[in-house]
C-alpha cells in the first residue's frame, strides 16, 4: 500500500503490514519541493502497475544560492512487490553561480511499527566470497570507492525498510566529488525526536559545500523497500533482496535523445590498475560538457612526500580577517577578504585601488625554513586592470625583502597559478616570509584590484620533491558497436611538460596521445572499445626528477561514436 502525499512536501508513504516508510525527495540547501503535479499512469496488466511523475518546484523565492534549477521525480510501482523505484533528475539550467551546502536526493523515515530499539545495517564493502561486509553503526558512510555501498536498512524484528542501488547509482552518489574535495555520502542515523525510528539519507552534497557556475544534467536512481518478513539482507548468507542489486529495479528519466553519438566522460572514480591517483582535479565536472571555456585544471602532486613539511596549507581566506599570523604593511591597508573574485571557496584576499593610487602589502607569518633544502611557494592570483610594476611578489631573507616577480605583466581578468621552487639558500632562514606588494594601485575610473587565493608554502628538508600526475577517468554506458569511435579531448592550456593519455586495454595501459596540444585532440579507439565501459588516464611524461609542478586545463573529454 503506497500513498502519495502532497499536503506539505512531496512524499511517498509505504505500508507493508505494520512497517511504514516515508520518503521525501530532493532537498536542496534545506529547501524541499512545495509543489507537485499529479500525473499517475495506471497500467492494469503489466509488470509495472503504476508510474507517478512530478515536477518539483521550490516556492516563490526558489532555492537559496542555487538559481535556475529544473527538477523531476519519477516513481514506479511493480506488481506484487514490496519495493518501488525512484528516479530523480536535476537540470541546472544555463550558466549561473550556484553554491550548494546540502543536496539530498532521498530522505527516508522508517517506523517498523513495534516497540523497542531496532537495528541498523549498511553494506560497507564486499568480502572475498562476494558477501556484504556490514556495519551496524549510525554513521556518515563516505568514500570514493563507488561499489562500497549498495544498500542500507533499519529493522526491528522482521519489520523495517531501507534503500538499495546499483554500482552505477553508487557512482552517482559522488557526482560532485573531485579528487581533493569529497562531499557525497550515505547518512544512516536515528531520528532525534524518536529514537525508535530509523533514518537514511542519500546525499550527493553532504561532507563539504561545493560551488559551480555551468549547466549540469544529473540523474539519481534506486529503490525503496518496506518489509514485514524478508529484509534487504538478513546477515551471513545469500538470501535477501540485496542479490537483486546487480539487476536493480529502476526506471530512468532519459535526457532528450541525442543522435550525435557524443558521450561525455562519466566519472573520475576509477582505479583499474590498483594504484592511487597522483595529482588533482580542480573541477572534474567541467570535462562533462563543452568546450565552453570552463575547464578542469589537472595539477601535479609531490610524490616524495616524506621530505615535505607544509607551512601554509591551502589558505583561501575563508575565516576571520586576517588569518592567524598574517599581517598587512602598513596595518589596516586596503587588503581585505572579498567575495568579488575567488578561486577556492567564497573569498579571496583583495587589494582595492583608491584615488590616484595607494600601496600596501599582504604578508605571511614567519616561516622556519632554517633546515630547508628547497621551498615551494604556490598560489592563485587575479589581475583586474593592474599595470606592470603595480603588483609584485617578494621574499624576505631574514634582513631584507627581494622582488621575485612582477605579477602585473601576466594575463588579466583570469585566475593564474603561480608556482616557484626556491633553491637559493639565502631564504633558508628561521623567519622566511612571502609578501604580495601592491604599489600605487588606483581607484576611480581605473578601478584596479589585485586578488590572491589558495596559498600553499611547503619546505623540503632532506630530498627535493618529485612531481607526478596520473589521473584516471571512466565511461560506463558507451555504445561500443558503431563503425567509428573516437576519443576527443579539448585542451585549454598546456604546461611545459608533455601530458599523455593512455587507454586501459587487456589489463594494461596503451598510449593514445603522447602529448596533448591546445584545442581538439582526436584519435580512433575502435580496437580498444569492446564493452560499454572504458577507462583512460592522463599521465605526465616526466616521472622522476621533476622538481617543478605543472598543470594543464581540460575543457571537454568525450567519445564520439557513429556509423
Amino acid at each position: 500500500n503506497i500513498q502519495i502525499d502532497g499536503s506539505r512536501h512531496f512524499k511517498a508513504i509505504a505500508n507493508d503490514g505494520f512497517s511504514r516508510s516515508t520518503a521525501e525527495f530532493l532537498r536542496i540547501n534545506s529547501e524541499s519541493p512545495v509543489y507537485w503535479a499529479d500525473p499517475s499512469y495506471i497500467i492494469h496488466d503489466g509488470i509495472v502497475r503504476d508510474i507517478v511523475q512530478t515536477e518539483a518546484e521550490y516556492g516563490d523565492n526558489g532555492i537559496p544560492g542555487c538559481p535556475n534549477v529544473y527538477a523531476q521525480i519519477v516513481l514506479t510501482f511493480p506488481a506484487n512487490s514490496n519495493y518501488y523505484s525512484y528516479s530523480v533528475r536535476t537540470i541546472f539550467v544555463t550558466d549561473a553561480t550556484r553554491n550548494l551546502n546540502d543536496l539530498s536526493v532521498l530522505q527516508l523515515d522508517i517506523d517498523p511499527g513495534t516497540a523497542g530499539v531496532g537495528d541498523l545495517l549498511t553494506e560497507d564493502g564486499i568480502d572475498g566470497d562476494g558477501l556484504p561486509i556490514t556495519s551496524s553503526l549510525e554513521d556518515t558512510f563516505y568514500n570514493a570507492t563507488y561499489w562500497q555501498h549498495h544498500w542500507s536498512q533499519f529493522t526491528r524484528g522482521t519489520r523495517g525498510a531501507g534503500v538499495m542501488f546499483s554500482d552505477e547509482a553508487n557512482v552517482e552518489l559522488y557526482a560532485f566529488d573531485g579528487s581533493s574535495t569529497k562531499t557525497g555520502a550515505l547518512v544512516v542515523e536515528k531520528q532525534e525526536w524518536d529514537e525508535s525510528d530509523g533514518y537514511i539519507e542519500i546525499n550527493p552534497v553532504e561532507v563539504n559545500a561545493i560551488s559551480f557556475d555551468y549547466p549540469q544534467d544529473l540523474i539519481w536512481h534506486g529503490a525503496v523497500v518496506t518489509f514485514d518478513g524478508d529484509p534487504i539482507y538478513d546477515g551471513g548468507d545469500e538470501s535477501g533482496l540485496w542479490v537483486m542489486i546487480g539487476y536493480p529495479p529502476v526506471i530512468t528519466v532519459d535526457a532528450p535523445e541525442d543522435d550525435s553519438g557524443v558521450n561525455y566522460v562519466d566519472t573520475n572514480l576509477s582505479d583499474v590498475d590498483s594504484s592511487a591517483d597522483k595529482g588533482s582535479h580542480s573541477a572534474f565536472l567541467a570535462q562533462k560538457s563543452g568546450p565552453d571555456s570552463v575547464c578542469d585544471t589537472l595539477t601535479e602532486e609531490d610524490t616524495v612526500g616524506s621530505g615535505g613539511v607544509t607551512l601554509i596549507d591551502a589558505e583561501s581566506f575563508e575565516g576571520s580577517w586576517l588569518p592567524t599570523g598574517w599581517s598587512e604593511d602598513p596595518g589596516s591597508s586596503n587588503w581585505a577578504a572579498e567575495t568579488t573574485e575567488s578561486y577556492d571557496g567564497s573569498y579571496s584576499a583583495d587589494f582595492d585601488g583608491f584615488g590616484n593610487g595607494v600601496s600596501g602589502s599582504l604578508v605571511t607569518p614567519e616561516l622556519d625554513c632554517s633546515d630547508a633544502t628547497s621551498i615551494s611557494v604556490a598560489f592563485w592570483y587575479y589581475d583586474d586592470n593592474i599595470d606592470p610594476n603595480e603588483f609584485v611578489l617578494e621574499y624576505y631573507d631574514g634582513s631584507s625583502w627581494f622582488e621575485i616577480d612582477d605579477l602585473g605583466v601576466y594575463s588579466e581578468s583570469t585566475w593564474n597559478l603561480y608556482v616557484h621552487e626556491i633553491t637559493d639558500s639565502r631564504y633558508f632562514v628561521s623567519d622566511f616570509k612571502v609578501r604580495w606588494h601592491a604599489i600605487d594601485v588606483e581607484g576611480g575610473s581605473s578601478n584596479e584590484h589585485a586578488y590572491v587565493d589558495l596559498v600553499t608554502v611547503t619546505k623540503y628538508t632532506s630530498q627535493p620533491p618529485n612531481y607526478e600526475l596520473d589521473l584516471e577517468v571512466r565511461w560506463t554506458t558507451l555504445d561500443f558497436d558503431e563503425t567509428n569511435e573516437e576519443l576527443c579531448i579539448y585542451v585549454g592550456e598546456v604546461g611545459a611538460e608533455n601530458l599523455a593519455v593512455d587507454v586501459w586495454y587487456e589489463s594494461a595501459w596503451v598510449n593514445v596521445f603522447s602529448s596533448l596540444e591546445v584545442g581538439w585532440n582526436n584519435a580512433t579507439i575502435s580496437s580498444y572499445l569492446t564493452s560499454s565501459t572504458l577507462t583512460i588516464r592522463f599521465i605526465a611524461q616526466t616521472e622522476t626528477g621533476d622538481t617543478t609542478p605543472d598543470y594543464w586545463t581540460i575543457d571537454a573529454t568525450l567519445i564520439h561514436c557513429w556509423s
